[in-house]
């Protein structure tokens, strides 16, 4: 298993642990492995609304409900 695989479920993991409803996350469209992963775990884009960081050009939201990974 691939190492940002076995991350972002470990962050799943931690995130439902803890209660949260949602994981908001800015990338950028140069980041296409990173997107790739992002889009299996069930992200999908949202509207960037603001310029909340100067390199972020595309928001992804999961909602955890959504969420792939099962307690």
């Amino acid at each position: 298993m691939k190492i940002g695989r076995r991350l972002m479920e470990k962050c799943l993991e931690v995130v439902k642990l803890e209660g949260a409803n949602k994981i908001i996350l800015y990338t950028n469209q140069k980041l296409t492995a990173a997107i790739e992963l992002y889009k299996k775990f069930g992200f999908p884009f949202v509207s960037l609304d603001d310029d909340k960081y100067l390199e972020a050009d595309l928001k992804m939201e999961l909602e955890m409900k959504n969420s792939i990974i099962e307690n």
